[in-house]
């Protein structure tokens, strides 16, 4: 998965027992970002969270963790966005050969 420096996507967990059933879940989140890459938690049951990109870089991934220690990974790649302006900087005048 891939993503640019400006953008931002949800993860939703949907918690489940061995027979399917919805089970409440408190979840710890942490991110290998080294970049500014965040995890917030949307809401009380720690099962959203919203991903927000920092600068880009690459092998990020997020961890999902319960009490039990049962986790769960997503793993992607931050890009820079598309270019959304252009700065012309002059160098100092020199004489012609």
């Amino acid at each position: 998965m891939q993503i640019a420096d400006n953008q931002q996507f949800d993860i939703t967990v949907e918690a489940k027992d061995s027979k399917g059933n919805d089970v409440p879940d408190n979840l710890t989140w942490t991110t290998s970002s080294t970049a500014g890459t965040v995890v917030n938690v949307d809401d009380a049951t720690t099962l959203k969270v919203t991903v927000v990109a920092g600068a880009p870089e690459t092998g990020v991934t997020v961890t999902a963790t319960d009490p039990n220690g049962l986790t769960g990974t997503l793993s992607f790649d931050v890009v820079g966005g598309a270019v959304t302006a252009l700065t012309l900087t002059p160098s100092d005048p020199v004489d012609q050969p």
